[in-house]
């Protein structure tokens, strides 16, 4: 954890010790409808996401194939982090937020969360792809993290789709 945090970038320490703090973080299936709440909000007041994807993500959380934690602020949440959890690595799934630099905290948890549960690998998502100033910024926050780029070789189509 402490190489982890030594690859942290510099202007996000301060934001996650703040949001560790500050927010009250809830993890589990418990804290499922919080993710529901400010996924919801974050897209604008419309479900994102059809109802059956909520409905599998609830279940593998139940199974230990899902991971949420959730920060909470005045009784309200403001930022979620949903992973996938299988055979000992996590992908980065969805990450809605409400409020500025809250998400910093809720992925640095994640990743304490995830090294104490015995996780080798945290997969944060493609880099160098972004076709948008969103997606582009989105890459940043992300690579702000560290750990390392690893390549992934596919094979068919552009997005590694069967032959």
């Amino acid at each position: 954890l402490d190489e982890l945090h030594a690859g942290l970038r510099r202007s996000y320490r301060s934001l996650v010790n703040k949001g560790l703090r500050e927010l009250e973080i809830r993890e589990g299936p418990a804290a499922f409808e919080g993710y529901r709440i400010v996924h919801v909000a974050a897209a604008g007041g419309t479900a994102p996401r059809p109802e059956a994807t909520y409905h599998y993500q609830c279940q593998w959380l139940d199974t230990g194939s899902g991971l949420v934690l959730v920060g909470w602020r005045g009784g309200e949440p403001v930022a979620a982090v949903y992973l996938i959890v299988y055979k000992g690595d996590a992908y980065y799934a969805s990450g809605p937020s409400t409020e500025p630099n809250a998400m910093h905290a809720l992925l640095w948890a994640s990743i304490e969360q995830l090294q104490a549960e015995g996780v080798r690998r945290f997969e944060l998502g493609w880099q160098g792809h972004a076709q948008d100033e969103k997606g582009r910024a989105i890459e940043f926050f992300k690579a702000g993290f560290g750990g390392q780029t690893v390549p992934i070789v596919t094979y068919g189509t552009e997005w590694g789709g069967a032959a």
